[in-house]
């Protein structure tokens, strides 16, 4: 068999660079490598993604969002590939001021659970699991994560991820 070669497109927040066609024909190329390199199903890696560029406020417009539109035909096009696609991801940054001392007021905790019910809305038709990618309280710009800074050990945004990861849960994402 000759090799497969493929344009690489997949990857970290491909969104605005690469179209969801050519993302789910990446993700198909991936799946054939995925079954040639671990021909036991039982032990094959899953494919996780796309990944995209995230929120950072209010909840997106299901009919305008281009983020959603994209995430929509990119699990369209898998499922019509017959991609074995385990979970679909995106990204999400919810603002919050480094180095705050209290919990971030209900109405931006709040936005995490409105974006979750958005995209749930939006892809539950295409029957993919959707899992939380990247989210966190605060999107680059700030110290590296290293020991110079402790933003992102910083006690107040714990309950951030608690209140999060209970918001995505109850909005239908399974991780």
């Amino acid at each position: 068999t000759p090799p497969l070669s493929f344009r690489y497109t997949s990857g970290n927040e491909q969104d605005g660079a690469y179209t969801a066609a050519s993302e789910a024909a990446d993700f198909l190329v991936l799946q054939q490598l995925l079954v040639d390199l671990f021909p036991n199903a039982a032990s094959r890696p899953k494919i996780i993604g796309p990944d995209t560029h995230g929120w950072h406020g209010p909840p997106p417009d299901p009919e305008s969002d281009s983020k959603l539109h994209f995430l929509r035909n990119f699990t369209a096009l898998c499922k019509s590939l017959g991609v074995d696609l385990f979970a679909v991801t995106h990204h999400e940054y919810i603002e919050i001021p480094e180095s705050s001392t209290t919990p971030p007021p209900a109405s931006k905790l709040d936005l995490t659970g409105s974006i979750a019910s958005a995209v749930n809305t939006s892809l539950a038709p295409s029957g993919f699991p959707i899992w939380a990618g990247e989210i966190g309280p605060h999107n680059g710009g700030s110290v590296p994560c290293d020991s110079s800074s402790e933003r992102w050990a910083n006690f107040a945004d714990t309950f951030w991820y608690l209140d999060a990861m209970g918001s995505k849960s109850s909005n239908g994402y399974s991780a």
